[in-house]
């Protein structure tokens, strides 16, 4: 299959992300789905924001995984807040962006605690300042 002339993915989408909404509190944020993949400029440090909705939502919060290319951890995830996560970067990295992938080990939809009707299987929000939709490499195949 051949994608069509002026086929556009959504880059949020492509990435495992929901697209982005505006917090008050938060600021820009996504919401991924179990699995998310973003980019981040490359720097000594990295810092990746994450939040989730609280357990006096959801009876038990995802437990979220980060994975770099040198590293794999449980994330910090705050609730009603940030948690940040402060990336390392070995010296001599020379890509411009460093790619992070976001793992929740389940999904909730909103809906099925009353929340509201949003039907979404969200895992973690994710602060989207100085972040970008991760864009697959895809290889085209023909069927």
């Amino acid at each position: 299959m051949e994608y069509e002339y002026h086929y556009s993915p959504d880059p949020y989408s492509e990435a495992g992300l929901y697209g982005p909404e505006q917090s008050s509190q938060l600021g820009e944020y996504c919401w991924t789905g179990k699995n998310a993949s973003v980019e981040v400029p490359l720097a000594d440090q990295v810092i990746l924001r994450l939040a989730g909705i609280g357990s006096e939502w959801v009876a038990k919060p995802p437990v979220v995984r980060i994975k770099t290319p040198w590293e794999e951890r449980i994330a910090t995830v705050g609730q009603g807040q940030w948690g940040e996560n402060r990336l390392l970067v070995p010296q001599g990295q020379a890509p411009k962006f460093l790619v992070v992938e976001v793992t929740a080990d389940h999904v909730w939809v909103p809906y099925r605690y009353g929340i509201n009707d949003d039907m979404r299987e969200l895992g973690v929000m994710i602060s989207m300042s100085g972040v970008r939709p991760h864009k697959p490499s895809i290889q085209q195949e023909r069927i």
